[in-house]
């Protein structure tokens, strides 16, 4: 069972404050974010040892007052838990395949699914630089539907690392340690977002052109799987651009929710002429 902080953050809104050992105040959906973070990275010496200690106590109390709720709390928590599965903040893997049967009924197995008759188009990330960047880190994922059937796929990445400067723990952002593949060494460096993506389209699709980076095509998931990476530093913005031909003449377009995304926003445009409608354009929750 794969949660992310978001999730904790509706158990919380559903069941009420919770009281967890070696934290000094109550966790509400207001404060634990916070609260957490400064009892376990507020001494570098002791982050490991108060980090397995803390959160598996605050898991392991969630998942019991979840199993323990009583009635009058189950309708707001039926409404978390889809809420959840719809944002990827909750899903669910297992090896019984009675287990695998209920997560896909209830949509947080996390599968990614083209439907036939429509294009599709999924970006994961994978921060490699060790540096927990991801709360500096925005990303912006731009589809356009050209008069001529073609797609320009845009996808930019933003670090405002300085943004949070005193806000956050001290830890962020200061140990990133990234890999020359030249030199075949690594490099020890502060407020770099290093990131290994994949960007996966329907088979069938032939891309035509690419900008920002150069991609290997590998097929995964029964997917062209277009993998890349992306360095950004502090204030800095980087984008990615593919153009490709999707297969056949689909009727629309599916795009893929990555789990753990906070700020992830999305952008479906189509032609119009010599006008651009937007069909959708906010925050990809």
């Amino acid at each position: 069972v794969a949660v992310d902080t978001e999730m904790l953050r509706l158990l919380l809104q559903a069941l009420g404050p919770m009281t967890v050992e070696g934290v000094d105040v109550p966790l509400t959906a207001e404060n634990f974010y916070a609260a957490l973070e400064e009892e376990i990275f507020g001494d570098e010496a002791e982050v490991v040892a108060k980090k397995r200690k803390i959160l598996s106590r605050v898991l392991q109390q969630s998942i019991e007052r979840v199993q323990t709720a009583e009635a009058d709390k189950v309708p707001a928590l039926v409404t978390v838990l889809r809420q959840g599965v719809s944002g990827r903040h909750l899903q669910i893997f297992g090896n019984d395949q009675r287990v695998e049967a209920v997560a896909e009924a209830f949509g947080a197995d996390g599968t990614m699914r083209p439907r036939q008759g429509r294009d599709f188009v999924a970006v994961v990330d994978a921060n490699v630089s060790y540096s927990k960047m991801g709360a500096a880190i925005s990303r912006e994922t731009t589809y356009l539907r050209r008069g001529d059937g073609r797609v320009d796929l845009f996808v930019s990445w933003r670090n405002d690392l300085t943004q949070f400067a005193g806000q956050r723990y001290k830890r962020l952002g200061q140990s990133a340690t990234l890999y020359d593949a030249e030199r075949n060494t690594f490099t020890k460096t502060k407020g770099v977002y290093s990131n290994l993506f994949r960007i996966y389209l329907p088979l069938g699709s032939t891309v035509e052109s690419y900008e920002g980076f150069v991609p290997i095509f590998r097929l995964e998931q029964g997917m062209l799987a277009l993998v890349g990476r992306v360095e950004v530093v502090d204030g800095e913005q980087k984008t990615v651009v593919v153009t490709y031909r999707p297969a056949g003449a689909p009727a629309g377009v599916d795009v893929w929710k990555q789990g753990g995304q906070e700020r992830d926003r999305l952008r479906v445009l189509a032609a119009s002429g010599r006008q651009q409608e937007s069909l959708f354009d906010g925050p990809f929750t």
